[in-house]
């Protein structure tokens, strides 16, 4: 199977810019959501119609366990997907973190955030 790379690399360094403010922004929402969790119950009610407070403050602390605070995922939680992805796949050979993904995005949108 061949697989051709070249435009989606020549998108992504068209639109290197707009993928880092994705992430700047979507860090800094993940930020808020962590650092003020009345208004983001309030927001949570509005725009969810989730009603019940005791519900909204039980699916706010649990999501916010979800979401890192610098946007990538910890080791070894990339360890375990690549693991079972290979037993997915059938392949035996090691793969490093830096052949499944690049970080690089993240890591900009990071040094630009306040």
């Amino acid at each position: 199977m061949q697989v051709h790379t070249g435009g989606m690399i020549q998108g992504f360094n068209r639109s290197s810019g707009e993928i880092v403010r994705t992430i700047r922004a979507t860090l800094t929402a993940v930020r808020f959501i962590k650092k003020n969790k009345e208004r983001t119950l309030v927001l949570m009610g509005k725009e969810l119609g989730i009603k019940d407070r005791e519900v909204s403050s039980m699916v706010h602390d649990d999501a916010i366990r979800l979401y890192s605070d610098t946007g990538m995922p910890a080791e070894a939680s990339i360890a375990e997907e690549i693991g079972v992805a290979k037993e997915i796949i059938g392949i035996s050979r090691d793969v490093s973190p830096s052949e499944v993904a690049d970080w690089s995005f993240v890591q900009t949108a990071l040094r630009g955030l306040k």
